[in-house]
């Protein structure tokens, strides 16, 4: 092996790097560890491709790519939107989908999630342009057809860096391709640092050293990495499962960035054209409650009569009743497939109210795509799922973290069984607050817009007897057994959600219909031993959960109850900043009463 000497060094370290590694491929058989040569993008690069396009290469080069003059204009004007947007942010970034919170020295960057229809003009054109490249993408053979995610982030300049990592991980494995287009005009990478170091070089491994791409040594230890310095306009992508780290930052250093990610089936049957074999389109679980209620059997003949593809449907009840007196309810019409139904029975003296018996019923849960929450005494009108999945995508576009579901008290029905009467007025209904109740509980009301609406409506509030998601609800904000809990369940499970980044809506029209008349069964209230103590310590936890009055976490109190209470994306109090309720108070301000913050909305008159 030819020795190189340090002058040779010095003048090789004079030319680019292609050359400088040429040279030194020419000079030397194996270069040392201390030889190899890093690519480094530091200063000003240009590949000559078109503004906001990849389309001209054939290919990630290595499994990355990068572009200067991204934008044609608008750059500093996105910086600006985007310091304003952080600053009315204040999340720490975590590692991992879930966002587990990490100390500064592993990630000291802060971060927001972004919706290009909420950003102002020049981070919506940035953001815009980034996701353009989603079909440059998919005809280079990513799988990039599932919805992308987009997030801002900010190193502040006090040192704060990333250590080595993969954007796709255990927690968000779906992720392919990662986009960044950093937002830093006139940077000096020499003084600022902040450069991106990416992985994908092959080189020469050390005795000893682990062959794992997560734990090798590093840049600074002189592992060979893509330096990419974080200069303004610059596009980086790369394979989203390359190992990558931000160096120590000394100035604030702004990117934004888009995930791209595989299919998932039900972004795939966002995608299924119309005329399809049902089989090949996504299923929807539908899970209901029931109490000695003889309606059940006709909400579940009439949630498939009505529904577009009734194949794709399955269906969990919790039964709980008399075995011998109620037997009737369980005699389906032969219309029916009993393979789409699943069956739990509890004798009704053990009932111990909804919050159970909906826990239960999300146990028969089998992967389904979507989720469907219902009462057990419903109507619905034709094509009621295809108007389901077609909104929830829409208000999915509009949610903070991209995360929506369904929700409102559905207008009232009249009659029973086949008898059963549909009003023809299918205006939205709204929920909102009404007052406190004497067991300190906020009660809801439901009230029905004047107007159609256009797309589906913000909602402060979310209603048990019908919400529809996707499944993963299922998964993150599951119900507990609260025993005895009626007033309180709505608003718990609310909290619940919000603190996981979800965001409720409306649907713009109603295309379920509900029994609110009792006198035609009994009641769970009426028929079922009751518990006090019980009770009470299911509205205690309520009510220490909406007392609370830190950021995101759990009160400790309650933790040895679950381990699934609340999420990490906001808190207990931002819930009450958004909807306009002060639980410890029982304040109820006018946008509350509104149920949204739209200042126009009306209802009909006498509501």
């Amino acid at each position: 092996m030819k020795a190189v000497s340090e002058e040779t060094k010095e003048l090789v370290s004079l030319f680019p790097d292609k050359v400088k590694a040429k040279i030194l491929s020419l000079l030397s058989e194996s270069p040392s560890d201390s030889q190899v040569v890093s690519e480094d993008f530091t200063g000003h690069f240009s590949s000559g491709l078109g503004h906001a396009s990849i389309g001209d290469i054939l290919r990630l080069q290595g499994g990355v790519l990068i572009q200067d003059d991204f934008l044609l204009e608008g750059c500093k004007a996105a910086r600006l939107e985007a310091e304003k947007m952080i600053d009315g942010s204040n999340i720490p970034a975590g590692i991992g989908g879930d966002g587990v919170q990490v100390s500064s020295w592993h990630r000291g960057d802060r971060t927001c999630w972004v919706q290009p229809a909420q950003c102002s003009a020049a981070l919506r054109i940035a953001a815009d342009h980034l996701l353009d490249l989603q079909q440059d993408l998919a005809l280079w053979g990513y799988d990039v057809g599932g919805r992308p995610s987009i997030q801002l982030s900010m190193y502040p300049g006090d040192g704060a860096r990333y250590v080595r990592h993969t954007d796709a991980s255990d927690s968000v494995p779906t992720r392919t391709v990662t986009a960044i287009l950093y937002l830093n005009p006139g940077w000096d990478p020499a003084t600022n640092g902040g450069q991106l170091c990416i992985y994908h070089l092959a080189h020469k491994w050390r005795p000893g050293m682990k062959l794992d791409r997560q734990s090798s040594p590093g840049y600074a230890a002189g592992e060979p990495a893509m330096v990419v310095a974080p200069i303004g306009n610059r596009l980086v992508v790369f394979e989203s499962n390359i190992p990558h780290e931000v160096l120590p930052t000394s100035a604030p250093r702004f990117a934004l960035t888009v995930w791209f990610s595989k299919a998932t089936p039900s972004d795939a049957c966002l995608a299924i054209p119309k005329g399809l074999p049902e089989q090949s389109r996504c299923r929807i679980f539908v899970s209901i409650a029931s109490f000695r209620d003889p309606e059940t059997r006709w909400t579940v003949h009439d949630l498939l009569t009505k529904a577009s593809h009734p194949a794709r449907l399955n269906i969990g009840i919790v039964w709980q009743i008399d075995a011998s007196a109620d037997a009737e309810f369980l005699r389906f019409p032969s219309s029916i497939n009993q393979d789409q139904m699943r069956q739990i029975i509890i004798p009704a003296k053990e009932a111990t109210g909804p919050c159970k018996a909906r826990m239960l019923s999300q146990k028969l849960w089998a992967g389904e795509d979507y989720w469907l929450q219902i009462d057990s005494h419903m109507r619905f009108v034709p094509g009621w799922d295809e108007h389901l999945i077609h909104w929830l995508a829409a208000c999915e576009q509009n949610a903070q973290y991209g995360k929506a579901v369904l929700s409102t008290y559905p207008p009232e029905y009249e009659g029973c069984g086949l008898r059963a009467q549909v009003p023809a007025d299918d205006r939205p209904v709204q929920l909102r607050a009404s007052h406190f109740g004497l067991d300190g509980m906020l009660r809801l009301v439901g009230s029905r817009l004047a107007e159609h609406a256009a797309t589906p409506l913000p909602s402060f509030f979310w209603a048990a007897g019908f919400s529809f998601s996707r499944s993963q609800l299922i998964q993150e904000v599951p119900y507990e057994d609260l025993p005895f809990l009626f007033f309180g369940e709505e608003q718990y499970m609310l909290a619940r959600m919000f603190t996981h980044g979800y965001d409720v809506f409306s649907p713009p029209r109603s295309v379920a219909y509900h029994r609110y008349s009792r006198s035609y069964r009994e009641t769970f209230q009426a028929a079922a031993p009751q518990d006090p103590a019980a009770k009470e310590d299911s509205k205690k936890i309520v009510l220490e959960l909406f007392n609370e009055d830190s950021s995101c976490t759990s009160p400790s109190s309650m933790s040895q109850q679950s381990e699934h209470r609340l999420g990490k994306f906001r808190s207990i109090s931002d819930l009450h900043a958004m909807c306009g309720v002060q639980y410890s108070q029982q304040v109820i301000n006018d946008a509350a009463k509104r149920g949204t913050a739209n200042e126009s909305v009306r209802f009909t008159n006498d509501e």
